[in-house]
């Protein structure tokens, strides 16, 4: 950090932690839907979802200043969660039962959403020199925020906690992070708009532009065509992963709360790795390696986690393979692709951004789920898919160094002007 930092980066980081922290509560309540059985549709019902929600953000975006639309966002999704809530709460059978689908397809869009607005915020707010410093300590958050989550999610619905505690109620404990994201967000917003601190000019002004321009900016340019292409290929990674992790929680226990518990110690043993990384050396490591090999290091890593799956496709092999994927993924790669943001328009770090975010990835989610789905359903082994992965991995090695070279260019142009 350097003088005139701390409160921004403060303020950035709780944000992050916040609203990683009610979704850490709730990603093993989601998996545990997934168990249920019809994942591919699951994955289907969130990109339809996605494509009638992304309008709809992108008017709001439009419409008002960031300090407004948002904490309008993330109060949105808290009020949904108490509606989970209270259909799980007061219904059974079939009603409670598809209110579980569609809750497994509203978290899916929410993560996206609300990490896509949180990230296009940091890349409005930070200038391109300071995301390469900072956004490391800054994506840091959500590591805590999935540790801190998930194990609380581990202690209740395990009922180590508090005794007769149900996988609903959770819900309504991260309701109250969410609320909390929201009041930082707006804390944020105006910070910077009264100049306390070194960022960006603040503006107050709508982003503007049509409900549309995410789509098209993409289609017309080269770059975020190529961050698209590295989105989806990022996504056929976690996609066959999850449905491989899905597959082996399977076999390990019939009992809904134990399978919620099994995937909330996954989900912390594979955040722990990540945090020291991003706290202490990702910043470093980017400016030292740039932009394009630190793009480059999640898939390497990928390459060496599906061939050890690949090789057993295990309970504890699959919690060591999540742990180092995940650092490659959040330590590296996640602060690597945000900084790409920060050297495009205002209007595309809300807009294009978002629909990178939430439509590429989720449709790339649809497509190799059901990708997985027809080859588990041919017979491939788990092992034989988990070994697919990775001649696709090495393509996406090609993919971030490529990135890596555009980015440099952008950052060269935009120093001369």
């Amino acid at each position: 950090m350097r003088e005139g930092e701390v409160l921004l980066l403060l303020l950035a980081f709780f944000l992050h932690v916040s609203l990683f922290t009610a979704y850490g509560m709730l990603r093993p309540v989601r998996s545990m839907v997934g168990t249920l059985g019809l994942l591919e549709w699951l994955y289907t019902f969130t990109f339809v979802l996605i494509l009638v929600a992304q309008p709809l953000y992108a008017w709001v975006a439009s419409r008002y200043p960031r300090e407004k639309f948002i904490p309008l966002v993330y109060g949105f999704f808290a009020l949904n969660l108490i509606g989970f809530w209270v259909v799980w709460t007061y219904t059974t059978g079939d009603v409670r039962l598809y209110s579980q689908y569609t809750f497994f397809a509203w978290l899916s869009a929410f993560v996206m959403f609300a990490v896509s607005v949180f990230w296009g915020f940091m890349a409005d707010v930070f200038t391109p020199e300071q995301g390469l410093r900072l956004f490391g300590c800054i994506a840091a958050g959500a590591s805590i925020g999935r540790i801190v989550g998930s194990s609380l999610t581990a202690l209740l619905a395990s009922g180590a906690l508090i005794a007769g505690f149900e996988s609903v109620d959770l819900m309504l404990v991260s309701v109250v992070f969410l609320g909390l994201g929201v009041f930082l967000a707006w804390l944020l917003a105006r910070v910077v708009a009264r100049g306390k601190v070194i960022a960006r000019p603040a503006t107050v002004e709508a982003v503007g532009g049509t409900i549309l321009a995410g789509a098209t900016h993409v289609a017309r340019s080269r770059y975020l065509l190529l961050v698209a292409l590295y989105i989806f290929l990022l996504t056929l990674s976690n996609t066959f992963l999850d449905f491989l992790q899905n597959n082996i929680v399977k076999d390990e226990t019939q009992d809904i709360d134990e399978r919620t518990a099994l995937f909330a110690i996954v989900d912390v043993f594979a955040n722990v790795a990540p945090l020291v990384m991003q706290l202490v050396l990702t910043g470093r490591i980017i400016r030292i390696i740039g932009i394009g090999p630190a793009l480059a290091i999640l898939p390497a890593v990928a390459i060496g986690g599906f061939t050890g799956l690949g090789m057993s496709a295990t309970y504890v092999v699959l919690a060591v393979v999540q742990a180092v994927i995940n650092t490659g993924r959040y330590a590296v790669a996640k602060p690597s692709r945000e900084a790409l943001f920060t050297v495009v328009e205002r209007e595309d770090r809300y807009k294009a951004k978002t629909f990178l975010d939430t439509v590429v990835y989720r449709g790339g989610d649809v497509a190799n789920g059901f990708l997985f789905a027809t080859l588990f359903g041919a017979g491939l082994s788990l092992s034989a898919l988990a070994l697919l992965v990775v001649p696709i991995a090495a393509v996406w090695v090609l993919v971030g160094l490529a990135l890596g070279r555009l980015h440099g260019a952008r950052l060269v142009s935009a120093e001369s002007q």
